[in-house]
């Protein structure tokens, strides 16, 4: 069960556009699930059928390649992809390995996959809400995917910095340069070469 506190910050944060009867039945069927930095959340292997939201702090995303590297997929924080869960990474057709890992301590909302359908089909005003944001979160994945496989190394760099400055203050050089498929030594190169411009 959610303790008060939660669903309160919750009924803020969406500005009263949620039904109350929603946040009861949340508060009856989540719980609050608090780790370090450095932790596993899950992995493709655990936490089957959980879906998790931010409330505070932030998480990587690795997938493990065929040569052996866990390699940085996506970043995650309460505003930006706040939701996580093995029904937006898990995919039949790959035998890849990932698994979300805690950049900071955090603090997650988690409940089951099945009460988040029974939710979208039993209140309209929260589907039609989690359709907007999922669309607009589809979007900025896609955005950022298509100019990383786009643009020269510094170019990327630039713009993510332009674009999405925040993960360069909340999380580590090495996990960008990860998620930029490039080595520390290189992105360090990058950052002095950003900074004389």
């Amino acid at each position: 069960m959610l303790p008060d506190f939660i669903i309160e910050l919750i009924r803020l944060k969406l500005n009263k556009r949620i039904p109350e009867d929603f946040l009861q039945d949340l508060q009856k069927n989540a719980q609050l699930v608090e780790i370090d930095k450095g932790d596993i959340l899950f992995s493709n292997q655990a936490k089957q059928n959980r879906t998790f939201v931010i409330v505070a702090g932030s998480l990587i995303r690795f997938v493990n390649t065929p040569g052996g590297e866990d390699r940085a997929t996506m970043f995650y924080t309460e505003t930006f992809f706040p939701i996580v869960g093995n029904n937006f990474a898990e995919i039949k057709a790959s035998s890849l390995a990932y698994y979300i890992r805690a950049n900071e301590n955090t603090k997650l909302v988690e409940f089951k996959q099945d009460f988040a359908i029974s939710c979208i089909e039993k209140y309209p005003s929260l589907a039609k809400m989690m359709f907007l944001n999922m669309v607009d979160y589809f979007q900025i994945h896609y955005l950022i995917q298509n100019h990383l496989v786009a643009l020269t190394s510094i170019d990327f760099f630039q713009w993510l910095m332009e674009q999405y400055g925040f993960i360069f203050m909340r999380f580590q050089s090495q996990d960008i340069a990860s998620f930029m498929g490039i080595t520390p030594a290189w992105f360090s190169k990058l950052k002095r070469k950003a900074n004389q411009k």
